[in-house]
């Protein structure tokens, strides 16, 4: 007759009193709060050209984190593609009518 074998089990079954769940909690390599330092740099180099991953790199904050922040105290990137093109179309004047055009007629139905 063989003996009963047992399951080795390598995480706890029940939590045992005065020793935790038996995970270590992750270690905490951010700092908690903003320096006025990293604010200020932030709020120079977020609406300028400068990629958003290359700030992070440069503060050691997450890509994630300094979008966060840059979105609390209400910072913008600038436009890029589809929608710089339609803000510079928007800004353009629209070209003088002709005297042949037949877009008037819609005013005189208005």
């Amino acid at each position: 007759m063989t003996p009963p074998t047992q399951l080795a089990w390598p995480f706890p079954t029940e939590t045992q009193p005065g020793r935790g769940s038996g995970f270590r909690k992750p270690p905490t390599t951010t700092p908690a709060g903003w320096s006025s330092d990293e604010e200020i740099y932030l709020a120079r180099a977020y609406p300028s050209i400068t990629a958003a991953p290359v700030i992070s790199k440069l503060i050691g904050r997450t890509l994630g984190a300094v979008r966060r922040k840059a979105q609390r105290l209400g910072l913008r990137r600038p436009l890029r593609g589809r929608a710089a093109n339609a803000a510079f179309a928007l800004k353009s004047p629209p070209p003088p009518a002709q005297s042949g055009d037949n877009f008037n007629c819609l005013s005189r139905l208005f």
